[in-house]
């Protein structure tokens, strides 16, 4: 045992820790307190950093490879890796990620042929999404999830790791590599390799089951017996702050669109409904498949349907509707709630970005990404509407038909002046 290690206080905040070498009452012992725990914060962050930002270049490296062979309907396990201009295999020491490429200067050592850089970008762009990813959801805590209010770090100073935080980092670093092994197939063959989604719904579905809401927290902490709002508000204990908003227990029985509060977040945000039915009771297995299943059907038809009308209102064949495999893979991750927002999202960053000539499912993957790490303020705003059962349906139904109106002005001001609506 190192002996700085600290141990944490009775009443679990690892931020108050018991120095046996220093006096807690004194000044200096104070200030030599918080020395240590930099100290240890810094002995743990750096190398743990550095291993995800390894192991997240070696996972990018694998993506590459899906990238490049279901995208051609190739098998990934043979033949192994070699070049695809003089199907040369490639060494072992010529295969070692992020460095290969510029040790080879992009180019096959034996025929000289060029690496396309997405190699490289893949990569580099995974491993800092390990990075980021850990120190967003496990560092700053930024979905709130009870138990670690102070964030990741606060533990790490005392070294040891959150409870369950690699569970939630495993099961969202692969929807991280998923959303970019869709996107690279999307970027350089138009379309989602089938197997990238086949694979994505069966581990989100998995995920759904082993962590319904509102797992890791206790169902009896997330629901309450009350009956009013106000009342309830008042003697229920709520955590959240200033800067975010208020979370506590939800009625077991009153609607969840007219209550002050936002539900505690778990693994997956929210459960498919709230309340849950008494079929489906809070943090059962069946509550988690539901949320995932349902999450996954709205992800994989709302923009089909929009696609549709569009077209409709365009008066053109079917569009593709390129973003479907995206929202069905992280609606199985994240459940229906999130996959609504994230459209939304993406529709506002394709209008800011129409310049780059992207793909929509590009822009897409980007609105899950602010959807799922921007939850914990994005889901309250939507909340009385997202759980209201009439709102709901209304406000979808409404925004389906702008999207027709708003093809069918685009349509009408393009046409010629003597046949408007030829």
């Amino acid at each position: 045992m190192c002996p700085i290690l600290p141990r944490a206080a009775a009443g679990g905040d690892p931020r108050r820790a018991d120095f046996p070498i220093f006096s807690p009452l004194s000044p200096s012992g104070r200030g030599e307190q918080a020395a240590t725990a930099d100290v240890m914060l810094y002995f743990w962050l750096v190398p743990l950093l550095a291993w995800l930002f390894v192991l997240g270049a070696a996972v990018g490296s694998f993506l590459n490879v899906c990238i490049a062979r279901l995208g051609r309907g190739k098998s990934l396990v043979w033949p192994g890796s070699r070049c695809g201009a003089c199907f040369q295999e490639v060494r072992l020491r010529h295969n070692i990620p992020l460095v290969s490429y510029w040790w080879l200067r992009g180019r096959c050592r034996d025929c000289g042929a060029t690496f396309s850089v997405r190699y490289f970008l893949v990569e580099l762009f995974t491993a800092l999404a390990f990075v980021g990813l850990y120190a967003a959801e496990i560092g700053a805590n930024v979905h709130g999830l009870p138990g670690w209010e102070r964030g990741g770090l606060a533990f790490l100073e005392s070294g040891r790791f959150p409870p369950h935080a690699w569970e939630l980092f495993a099961w969202h670093a692969a929807l991280a590599g998923l959303l970019i092994a869709a996107a690279g197939g999307l970027l350089e063959f138009g379309r989602v390799p089938r197997g990238v989604t086949v694979v994505g719904v069966l581990l989100g579905l998995a995920g759904a089951w082993l962590f319904p809401w509102p797992w890791p927290t206790e169902a009896r902490e997330a629901l309450a017996r009350v009956d009013r709002p106000l009342v309830g508000w008042v003697r229920l204990k709520a955590d959240g702050g200033p800067m975010a908003p208020r979370r506590g227990p939800m009625p077991e029985e009153a609607s969840w669109a007219d209550w002050p509060l936002s539900p505690r977040p778990g693994f997956l945000p929210w459960p498919a409904w709230g309340p849950p039915p008494d079929e489906l009771p809070a943090g059962s297995g069946r509550l988690g498949l539901v949320t995932g299943l349902v999450g996954g059907i709205v992800g994989a038809w709302l923009l089909r349907v929009a696609a549709w009308l569009a077209a409709l209102g365009l008066g053109r064949p079917p569009l593709a509707a390129t973003g479907g495999e995206m929202l069905l893979i992280a609606g199985t991750f994240l459940g229906w709630q999130p996959v609504l927002v994230a459209l939304a999202v993406a529709a506002v960053l394709a209008l800011a970005g129409r310049w780059a000539r992207l793909p929509f499912g590009v822009w897409v993957t980007g609105g899950v990404v602010v959807s799922w790490l921007g939850w914990a303020w994005l889901g309250p705003l939507a909340r009385p509407v997202l759980f209201h059962p009439l709102l709901m349906p209304l406000t979808v139904a409404a925004s389906l038909a702008l999207v027709f109106l708003a093809a069918l002005l685009l349509r009408l001001l393009k046409a010629p002046a003597h046949a408007p609506f030829a």
